[in-house]
Order: C-alpha cells, then structure tokens, then sequence
C-alpha cells in the first residue's frame, strides 16, 4: 500500500482536528469530575457524631459527608444460621440434566452427537430483611442493593454444609446470601437525605484520597484512549483508496 503525499498532509490535518475535538472533549469531561469532586471537597465533615449529623441535617448547613455505623432497625435472623443480619436471601439449587448438540470432524466428515451433561440451576429463593438501617441516629430506606451482599460459609452456619451449601434432598441444595449487620462507613449526601451514595468500610479522608487519585489519572487514561482513536481514524483512512483527493 503506497500512501501519497497528499494523504499525508490531509492525515496531518486530520490529526490537527481530532486532537482539538479531544482537548475540546477532554475539558468537558474534566471539569465535570472537578466540579462533583469540589461538592466531596467542600462537604461537612462528620465523624461518628449523631448530634452534629442531626444538626447539620435541621440547619440545612451544606453538602455532608459523614461517618457511621449501618445498623438494621430490625434485624433478622433463621435458625440456621449464626447472629443477625440487615438481609438474608435463601436461594434454592436444583441439579438438572441437560443436553446439546456437539459436532466434531474426523477424517474431514462432520460426526453428530447429544452429549449429556449436568449443572446447579436457580430454583427459587426466600428473602427477608430490614425495611430501613439506622445511620448516626437517622432512619432510612434499605435497599439490600446498596450493601455488600456476601455468601455466608459454614462458619456462619448452624447446620453442617459443604462449601456454606446445605442439602435439600436428593439433587437439591440451598445457601445464603446476607448483608451483615452493624458494618461501618461513610455517607454522601447533597439533599439532606432525600438522595444519598453510601461508602462501606470507607471514612471522609479515604473517599476524598481516591476522588484525588481518580481526578490525577483521569488525563492519562482519557489520552490514552483518544490516541488509540486517533491512530484507528489515521490507519482507516489511510488503508481506503482515496481517490477524491487526486
């Protein structure tokens, strides 16, 4: 492939123009992590103070950011399993018989087979859990979404499982998912509770330390992915005939 010299100014150009359109996007972009990062920057900081939580909240003082303990209005349990939970979820197992279709080729002649095989297939569930947690103080919405959900192991069981899955009969089983009770964290809201974004394991300074990290990486993955399109852009054009340009 033989690339003319005016393929090679227009290639030029090209490149001129997309790399604008990148500073252009780039910025934009930039500057709307910058403005929701100052929001984290420029919030109330609260560490484990209900009292400073509950006025902040009354006096509508500004966008907080606080640290607490998530904790289950009204935890539940099963008496299967050890302590209490935010949320439980009993997912129920089958083992089930399958089969396909398989075609391999000997001595260039396609051979049909159905071939046999089994796997643990979801088989309904069995979900309770608190209707609000309690955070400094504050009752809100739960949303088992919102939390880590975890599979609990035979530590967390009462009754003798293998890997945390119990047996249910023949060719049946089942295991728990749960949100663990009494897990700490941080809380992010703009609107005084009416929406909020919740951190786990995570206080005020270590949120702010990665909104940093994430802002400072931004430039390098944001150009790295730009010069990659620009050099597609470049290799495409390139690569077709171009005869409008002689």
């Amino acid at each position: 492939m033989e690339i003319t010299k005016r393929e090679v100014m227009f290639s030029m150009i090209l490149v001129f123009v997309l790399c604008a359109v990148g500073f252009a996007l780039h910025d934009s972009m930039y500057n709307s992590v910058a403005e929701e990062n100052e929001q984290y920057y420029k919030a109330i900081k609260i560490l484990d103070d209900p009292a400073l939580f509950d006025y902040t909240l009354e006096t509508r003082a500004g966008t907080i950011l606080a640290h607490g303990t998530f904790k289950a209005v009204t935890p539940v349990t099963d008496p299967e399993v050890k302590g209490q939970y935010m949320y439980l979820n009993r997912i129920h197992e089958k083992y089930t018989m399958h089969t396909r279709t398989v075609t391999t080729t000997v001595n260039g002649k396609p051979h049909t087979r159905t071939e046999t095989y089994w796997t643990w297939d979801y088989a309904g569930s069995e979900e309770n859990g608190t209707k609000q947690f309690d955070f400094l103080e504050k009752n809100l919405n739960f949303k088992a979404s919102d939390f880590p959900v975890v599979n609990l192991s035979e530590d967390d069981l009462k009754v003798e499982s293998s890997g945390g899955y119990i047996d249910d009969g023949i060719n049946r089983r089942y295991h728990y998912e749960a949100v663990k009770d009494n897990g700490g964290g941080s809380l992010y809201t703009t609107d005084y509770l009416e929406t909020y974004k919740l951190y786990h394991a995570k206080t005020p300074e270590e949120i702010l330390e990665g909104k940093q990290v994430s802002q400072n990486r931004f430039h390098i993955i944001f150009w790295i992915v730009a010069s990659f399109v620009i050099a597609m852009v470049i290799a495409i054009f390139c690569k077709g005939e171009n005869k409008w340009l002689e």
